[in-house]
């Protein structure tokens, strides 16, 4: 799937790009970095190109995080996730599945995992996904609490919890 139409789903979705950049080793898969006032949203654009042979996944990972966090710490997370992705070593994630970086790339103990989950997205951009079978996937960088929780209880129990906190705000 070659879609033009992509860049401006993920601009109209998540905000005006702002910038781009390769993800390292794979000059066809973009991190793209977008305009915003409160969070820093960061995707990839173009990893829905890759085709995994067990299955018909076609997906973008998305990443959402506050200020306070640094776009380049989420950026170097991304970029070694999707290159362990794209070189074999990692699966395709589903819903509730995480990813431990090593230090070198998260370099803060407590936060150094990647969880993947789903997303909710406006009308339009669920049309497009069930049109063209693509599916975005959501990123968070979860803590060592959260990542024990899920080995025990599953991931229901996190996405449970989180749903949970957000009802108390």
């Amino acid at each position: 799937m070659n879609d033009s139409r992509l860049p401006h789903i993920l601009e109209a979705e998540f905000g005006e790009i702002e910038t781009g950049f390769q993800v390292t080793g794979f000059a066809d898969v973009q991190l793209v970095k977008y305009r915003s006032d409160d969070r820093h949203r960061i995707s990839t654009l173009g990893l829905h190109r890759w085709g995994w042979s067990t299955q018909s996944v076609r997906f973008e990972w998305f990443a959402e995080f506050r200020n306070e966090f640094s776009p380049d710490r989420m950026a170097t997370a991304m970029d070694y996730a999707v290159q362990c992705l794209l070189s074999g070593n990692v699966s395709p994630p589903m819903q509730g599945t995480y990813l431990s970086l090593p230090e070198s790339v998260w370099p803060e103990i407590d936060s150094s995992t990647l969880y993947f989950t789903s997303m909710p997205l406006s009308e339009r951009t669920t049309a497009y996904c069930k049109a063209t079978g693509l599916a975005f996937v959501r990123l968070f960088a979860i803590s060592q609490e959260e990542k024990s929780l899920i080995r025990s209880n599953g991931w229901q129990e996190l996405e449970s919890r989180w749903e949970l906190a957000d009802d108390c705000q």
